[in-house]
């Protein structure tokens, strides 16, 4: 994960100047922590952190140079017109962001919704995908027939949780997860796939907060248990303050999209 999209908070709906300023503060400081473990951070335009808006996790997908743009599933246009802008302004003859969209319902004019990369979480050249409040299972077709990539459906029983709430993928074909979010059946598919163990944060202190980057996990401060499992790893740890976020259910991961490639 060497690329990646960010969007800095300049705006957040209802919070005080002090907890703007605080939010600020929180997310320079990961910004920081991400280029110096080598990452190049590409800038979305500035977008209030609010209701669709505020987690780049949700507005879309990228892989191959394809960007897969969601939908909130209450309109007929994007999520988040500022990556489809983006992805118009980074996109280059020599070098083209193909852009996609999620199908729209086939009895109406609202689309199936879709939470983009916070649903959608490619591994060993397969997608994993999480349905439930926030996504569709249709989608799961969507996503063969757009990427070419074979897809493992994974049912999310809790409502207010996207697949990366739910699982942390680490390496060599070791997950780690909650055991709230994900239905029975759908833990024992990940089991039969992967190397697991589970997680012994509280569940507000969900994967999603953490972010592995080579052999670096960027792990909020309060994040004990999920900062010694994956020191004992082999990982090098690196806590950073995220209180600001956490109040927003947000985490690292939720915060960027990665440019796969």
């Amino acid at each position: 994960m060497n690329q990646i999209l960010m969007s800095r908070p300049e705006q957040i709906l209802g919070a005080s100047s002090a907890d703007q300023r605080h939010a600020i503060m929180q997310w320079d400081a990961l910004y920081e922590s991400l280029t110096q473990l080598g990452c190049h951070v590409h800038l979305l335009p500035c977008c209030p952190y609010v209701e669709d808006f505020f987690a780049v996790s949700r507005h879309g997908f990228a892989l191959d140079q394809r960007m897969l743009l969601s939908y909130s599933g209450h309109s007929s246009s994007e999520t988040s017109p500022y990556l489809s802008a983006w992805c118009e302004q980074f996109s280059s003859p020599e070098d083209p962001v193909h852009i996609s969209r999620t199908r729209l319902h086939p009895d109406r004019e609202t689309p199936l919704p879709y939470a983009g990369h916070a649903d959608t979480l490619f591994i060993d050249n397969c997608l994993y995908f999480g349905y439930g409040s926030y996504s569709a299972h249709e989608i799961a077709n969507d996503l063969i027939t757009k990427t070419g990539k074979r897809v493992v459906d994974l049912f999310i029983d809790q409502s207010q949780r996207y697949l990366i709430d739910t699982i942390l993928p680490v390496h060599d074909g070791m997950m780690l997860y909650h055991d709230h979010g994900l239905h029975q059946n759908s833990l024992l598919v990940l089991d039969g796939c992967f190397t697991t163990a589970t997680l012994q944060d509280a569940v507000d202190l969900c994967p999603s907060h953490s972010l592995m980057i080579g052999d670096h996990a960027v792990v909020p401060d309060n994040c004990y248990e999920t900062q010694r499992m994956l020191g004992e790893l082999g990982y090098q740890v690196i806590p950073v303050e995220m209180s600001a976020y956490q109040a927003m259910q947000l985490g690292p991961r939720g915060l960027i999209l990665p440019l796969l490639q």
